[in-house]
């Protein structure tokens, strides 16, 4: 027996022994207790015989009632709030009948001194058929009225698993609809989502046209509308359900908030970065505004017809909430390519919804794309007083929108020029003996090693000209094309924060990869024109990852990867292999860290710990020469330049090469439901030649930092030109020393920059970048 029915039953049986011991004591003579209390059990009796109708009715002939049946075995608390609600609205009639019955018998009271007469027993009679009858008709004609919110919305309230969860009725019909359509993947994602939410109003995205009977298969270069809102679940979102839901912190507002939408697409025509607003209204459901964007997908710039959409949703205050990703394939009008299936796979939703609390403001966002010709940029100044001394000139003056600026030099131009610029600073120093024995130790052993790569006056303006070079050019080709861009660059140059820290800038890129802390104004090259010794720099190349990167990262047991070069006896590179092996024994001794794993000297002993620990691992440290398409030859002057067609690549050994290919390899290596993510977020510290740029040549957009960052990692520290051996071991230890201070690790970053520069005369530290988020920083426990 159903356990509401039960309880009814239970309740009215309590009732009639009252009743009993009221009726035995009235045939012993009237009395008011007697008369009252029979009264009373009279009344009740009909009430619970009543209610036991309606919720017999209600689960098992709906129809009757002309309502559709309530899911009571999995809403239990439906029928708990049903009951309470009539036993609170007929609880005035309880009262009414049982002092009608007790006048009534009262009444009659000298007539049934001995017992009861014709007229007592059809009053009882009278008033229990007329009670309960009365209360079931009412109850099945009006509750369901009753329990209905407004009429445009219906709600029903479900406990169980998921407390207070509130679901649209038209809602849960869609999601029924819909559920014959979906694998048993889809359902388990879904119970996910339920299980750890109060509302269901997710991120939609809705592609047109696509291949039929697709959401996310969509057709070579053809004009394609997205169209991106939160609300409801859309039976034609293209959104995986796991990668769906909407942060708490912008579902948890009070208030209506305007949000910017960035679309990134790497495999479009034209432009592959696009902004637009939503509009959010949390009450009384959470809901927003649409905005849409046209793309043209070309499958040639894909490796595999197969690529992402990422929504990356920002907040006041340029504060990133979300990073929404679509997978997607691409495949020609009228040819079966199997695509879709490809494109069904989703990415696990990585990463943390909720900003860390206390996030920081970023004062300046930058956009910069290029669909590999032209060079796009736009910006957002999210600092009031920023905003306001510029002007409005980052928005078009009729429209209001935010302008797209072009840079005056195309991408093939401006990466050829960077491998020159890179080229002809490894020169400089690999042709300055006394310079090259600094930073890279004589390969015959013969001099001192120096505690701190230190340079003269004279060796340091040489690198500072070279770099500001690069910088000026870089500068004028970004900047220099439009004279509204260029003066609020201008603006920006001589803007201090009221609270005396640098001026906090992020930067989203898509299919860009470029050193910004080169960046320098033009006219003579000196310490404080360089953006990277003035400006604190945090680079986003929109990875396609789920969510927010979570800011501290609290190390406690680890564990910790670390990953060297392992030379033999005749290969050359022997002051990296024994500078490494320092770099992991410092890391207990000298900084504490706990829970380091074996050092991984070798390409297979490295993939294996990552694939063993990906799901735990706090940190990854390498320390190890990185090759890109510029080399220097261990041992001689020489500089070997040329186009590595395998991409950046880690070295673990002569031939041993852990390439970006490896890393993205051990993703698919997983089989489904599992994936490969980084489920603890760790930082990333990659210590060696050009292991974040892809500048020198163009790959596409598949770099170290983006790779680990699609894993999870909150962070990355890389290189963007190559670094020498000497230089390279004492600023790693510099930056873990400043990242111990638990500052943020662009902050990190950028104080290392500047006390080597002030300290040692060494420019140096702006061949280092750092990517990730803005809050994310360490914490040793």
């Amino acid at each position: 027996m159903p356990a509401e029915i039960l309880g009814v039953v239970a309740a009215v049986a309590a009732v009639c022994a009252l009743g009993f011991v009221a009726l035995h004591n009235y045939r012993g003579g009237p009395s008011y207790f007697s008369t009252i209390g029979l009264a009373a059990c009279s009344a009740t009796i009909g009430v619970g015989t009543g209610l036991l109708i309606t919720l017999i009715i209600l689960r098992y002939f709906p129809t009757l009632a002309g309502i559709d049946r309530p899911r009571w075995k999995s809403s239990p608390e439906v029928a708990l709030q049903f009951s309470a609600w009539t036993l609170g609205i007929l609880g005035s009639i309880v009262v009414v009948a049982s002092v009608i019955l007790a006048i009534s018998f009262t009444w009659h009271e000298r007539r049934i001194r001995k017992g009861f007469t014709a007229v007592g027993s059809l009053s009882v009679l009278a008033a229990i058929v007329a009670s309960s009858g009365g209360i079931s008709l009412f109850a099945l004609r009006f509750a369901p009225r009753k329990l209905t919110a407004e009429p445009q919305v219906g709600w029903a309230k479900a406990s169980g698993e998921v407390p207070n969860l509130v679901l649209p009725v038209d809602t849960v019909q869609q999601i029924i609809a819909a559920s014959e359509r979906y694998g048993a993947e889809d359902v388990s994602q879904t119970i996910q989502i339920v299980r750890s939410r109060q509302d269901l109003s997710i991120y939609n995205a809705i592609v047109t046209p696509v291949v039929p009977s697709t959401k996310n298969v969509l057709i070579d270069k053809q004009d394609t509308e997205v169209d991106f809102f939160v609300g409801d679940p859309s039976p034609e979102s293209a959104i995986p359900l796991a990668n769906a839901q909407v942060g708490p912190g912008i579902s948890s507002g009070n208030e209506k908030q305007d949000l910017d939408v960035t679309l990134l697409c790497s495999f479009c025509q034209g432009s592959r970065l696009e902004r637009g607003t939503i509009s959010i209204q949390p009450n009384p459901v959470l809901r927003s505004t649409h905005t849409s964007f046209k793309i043209k997908p070309d499958k040639s710039l894909t490796a595999d017809d197969t690529g992402h959409l990422i929504f990356q949703v920002t907040g006041r205050g340029g504060i990133l909430y979300d990073s929404v990703v679509v997978p997607v394939a691409i495949q020609s009008p009228g040819i079966v390519n199997h695509a879709d299936e490809a494109a069904k796979s989703s990415l696990s939703a990585i990463g943390n919804s909720v900003p860390p609390i206390g996030s920081r403001v970023v004062d300046l966002t930058l956009y910069c794309s290029s669909d590999g010709k032209a060079i796009q940029l736009q910006m957002k100044p999210n600092n009031q007083q920023l905003a306001t001394l510029f002007a409005g000139r980052e928005k078009d003056s009729v429209s209001n929108k935010d302008r797209v600026f072009t840079a005056k030099s195309t991408w093939v131009d401006l990466s050829g020029r960077l491998r020159e610029d890179h080229e002809r600073l490894a020169s400089i120093i690999n042709q300055d003996p006394a310079l090259q024995r600094v930073l890279s130790g004589d390969p015959k052993g013969a001099p001192v090693i120096p505690q701190i790569t230190g340079l003269s006056g004279e060796q340091e303006q040489k690198l500072l000209d070279q770099i500001g070079a690069t910088g000026k050019y870089l500068y004028d080709t970004l900047f220099g094309g439009d004279k509204d861009l260029l003066d609020a660059m201008g603006i920006l140059e001589k803007f201090k924060r009221a609270d005396g820290k640098p001026v906090l800038i992020r930067i989203v890129t898509e299919s860009v990869s470029l050193p910004w802390q080169f960046l320098h104004p033009l006219g003579s090259a000196n310490e404080a024109g360089f953006w990277g010794f003035k400006f604190e720099l945090v680079v986003d190349p929109a990875a396609d990852k789920k969510g927010y990167y979570p800011g501290d990262l609290h190390y406690g047991k680890g564990p910790l990867i670390f990953g060297k070069y392992h030379a033999g006896a005749a290969d050359p590179n022997q002051l990296v292999d024994s500078k490494g092996q320092t770099e992991y024994n410092n890391l207990s001794t000298t900084f504490g860290f706990k829970g380091i794993l074996p050092v991984a000297d070798s390409r297979s002993l490295f993939l294996s710990e990552l694939n063993a620990h990906h799901s735990d691992l706090q940190m990854l440290v390498v320390f190890t020469h990185a090759r890109n398409d510029i080399a220097i030859q261990a041992g001689t002057n020489d500089v070997v330049v040329g186009e590595s067609g395998g991409g950046p690549a880690l070295a673990f050994g002569p031939g041993e090469f852990v390439t970006v290919g490896a890393l993205e390899d051990l993703r698919t290596s997983v089989a489904l439901p599992d994936v490969f993510d980084f489920g603890e977020h760790p930082l990333v510290l990659l210590n060696g030649c050009t292991t974040g740029s892809t500048s020198f040549f163009v790959l596409g957009n598949r770099t170290f930092p983006k790779t680990f960052l699609s894993f999870g990692a909150r962070g990355v520290v890389a290189t963007e030109a190559p670094v020498w051996t000497l230089f390279a071991d004492d600023f790693g230890t510099s930056l873990l020393a400043n990242m111990k201070t638990k500052i943020p690790v662009s902050s990190a970053l950028l104080q290392s920059r500047k006390n080597y520069l002030r300290d040692s005369k060494n420019p140096l530290g702006l061949l280092y970048t750092y990517y990730g988020g803005v809050d994310s920083s360490l914490v040793l426990e």
